[in-house]
């Protein structure tokens, strides 16, 4: 089976169909459809209908609605009674439709949980497979009508703690796959850690891997979970030159879209730094920590997603690789090329 290569792309960003290499992928999740009024809406996103022109340069690109999105309210509300269910469902089914695109993707962060300022509820976590389930029924039913397969995924926090809020036994058989957000992991806004690494270290527990065996073990199979990358980079400055960055306090708010790591390392502005243990490189100046992913850590996630026969890979965010090198790493590592050393 061939493996997934799922970019999310942002309508707010700065991209153009010429530079953007849909060649290299098998989906992209647009981002993002929002919740009004109990109705899935797309009528504030602006480039949405480009979407076609990347389609041109790929004809077997799935294209997916992505609904969410950090801070997006309605989703409670929007699972609350089967009426409201339903109304979600059939607007999002015709916003699909609408647009000629191949699924919908569930990017609700986070069911019970009501950071960002949005609403919660401990109904949520039932709630939520409810319209999973009739979201799957509705496209089977389309399916049957169209001839054309439709997909559901969802995008799911990648700790135990978003695990336990979802009732993943029944939600797993209705989703084709799960996108694991594998980035900015935190042990407190305030902690400096490896924001997307891929392996656990002793300064910090949580990685990449970790969050594959949490969802493997409660009943999610390998050939269902796509692992998450970062196209951009998240840090701390105000840090000790003396110890190892990671698992210092710091102050939290310095960002880098992968770019302008790549020009701050060129400039020599950054000293570019590689934690074998968590298999991730960093942003050092002795004072300002920036983790980040490259084509080097890609590698290794790619690596990783084939020896454990996950579904593939997906990153945040696709216009923040503005020459497409990160997408060439992931695309060379599945066609069998080593990183140089």
């Amino acid at each position: 089976m061939r493996k997934h290569i799922i970019a999310y792309l942002a309508d707010w960003t700065d991209w153009e169909p010429d530079r953007m290499d849909a060649a290299k992928l098998t989906h992209i999740n647009y981002a993002f459809a929002l919740i009004k009024d109990g109705r899935v809406s797309g009528d504030h996103l602006k480039k949405l209908h480009l979407l076609k022109e990347l389609k041109q340069k790929n004809k077997d690109l799935k294209l997916i609605i992505s609904i969410g999105g950090w801070g997006a309210d309605g989703f409670s509300d929007a699972v609350f009674t089967e009426e409201s269910r339903q109304l979600f469902a059939d607007t999002a089914i015709d916003l699909m439709l609408e647009h000629e695109l191949d699924g919908i993707d569930l990017d609700w962060e986070y069911p019970c949980r009501d950071w960002a300022n949005i609403k919660a509820r401990p109904e949520d976590k039932p709630n939520y497979t409810l319209l999973v389930k009739l979201l799957r029924a509705r496209l089977d039913d389309l399916t049957k009508k169209t001839g054309r397969p439709y997909l559901l995924s969802m995008a799911a926090g990648a700790a135990e703690i978003f695990a336990n809020d979802l009732e993943l036994d029944e939600l797993v058989p209705c989703f084709d796959h799960i996108n694991l957000m594998t980035y900015d992991f935190s042990s407190g806004p305030d902690i400096v850690t490896h924001h997307t690494c891929l392996y656990p270290m002793a300064e910090q527990t949580i990685s990449a891997s970790r969050a594959v065996e949490v969802f493997m073990a409660a009943g999610v199979p390998a050939e269902k979970l796509v692992l998450g990358a970062a196209f951009y980079g998240r840090g701390w400055s105000g840090l000790d030159s003396s110890r190892h960055p990671v698992g210092q306090t710091g102050k939290p708010g310095v960002s880098f879209r992968y770019p302008a790591c790549a020009k701050a390392i060129a400039e020599g502005s950054q000293k570019r730094c590689w934690d074998d243990e968590a298999k991730a490189p960093y942003l050092w100046d002795g004072d300002t920590f920036v983790g980040y992913d490259d084509p080097e850590s890609l590698y290794h996630k790619v690596s990783f997603v084939v020896s454990r026969d996950l579904a593939g890979i997906m990153f945040w965010e696709w216009s923040q690789d503005e020459d497409n090198e990160l997408l060439t790493a992931i695309y060379e590592t599945y066609q069998g090329h080593r990183f140089p050393r």
